[in-house]
């Protein structure tokens, strides 16, 4: 009988644990489904995240509170925030949006009662009629940064970047890991699965705290001058 019943809490803990649904706890990062292109200012456009649980790809948080999304333009520092609902498949939370301001955004995520934001990739919008692509940043051609990120913090290096220098960005530790910084020079980096990487360039000189959401313990100082070439 005994026997009987530990086998039957172990088979009920094994399912409990591969279920791809969560309910909220522990930590969740965003992954951005859409827009995954530039957008064009003042369109309405449908913004779609799943917020996954500890970042496991899988494993959605259904249950959480509302997810707020907060995008604020790199050049005026003017935000929007919308409120996004859980829609149909229970994984997935969309809201519509307007940007009404062309340029770069930075925008993050908040899902209750995570306390904790989450990044999203960098998103460009467009003024009507604009063709073109611009680049999220100018980068220094030919130079590039390799900064490894591990389980309990950054690989910096120990010079200064240049503004400008392409920075290549590693996870080689054994969790999803992202890489923000409150400043609006500094273009975050979003979830990144262990084994991904992920470019992003600073154009402006500075020094910049740089840590990982969800995990208290990863904080580094960044340290960018300004570029020699100019």
């Amino acid at each position: 009988m005994k026997r009987s019943l530990i086998l039957t809490l172990a088979v009920a803990c094994l399912v409990l644990s591969t279920a791809a649904p969560a309910s909220a706890g522990g930590w969740a990062m965003a992954k951005l489904l859409s827009p995954r292109g530039p957008v064009v200012a003042g369109q309405e456009v449908a913004v779609d995240i799943q917020i996954l649980q500890h970042g496991i790809p899988g494993h959605f948080v259904t249950n959480g509170g509302p997810l707020t999304i907060k995008a604020t333009n790199r050049t005026t520092g003017r935000a929007i925030e919308s409120t996004a609902t859980s829609i149909g498949d229970g994984m997935t939370y969309r809201a519509l949006m307007t940007f009404n301001e062309p340029g770069e955004y930075k925008w993050t995520t908040t899902l209750e009662p995570f306390p904790m934001p989450s990044a999203l990739p960098g998103l460009i919008v467009l003024a009507p009629g604009e063709a073109s692509t611009p680049t999220l940043q100018p980068s220094r051609q030919g130079e590039t940064v390799t900064i490894g990120i591990s389980d309990s913090g950054f690989t910096l290096p120990v010079a200064a970047i240049h503004a400008g220098a392409t920075i290549e960005w590693v996870n080689n530790g054994s969790f999803a890991h992202e890489v923000m910084a409150d400043n609006l020079a500094f273009a975050d980096v979003p979830i990144l699965q262990p084994g991904e990487r992920y470019r992003t360039t600073i154009a402006t000189a500075g020094t910049y705290t740089i840590f990982c959401p969800p995990h208290s313990g990863m904080i580094g100082t960044l340290h960018v001058t300004a570029d020699a070439s100019s």
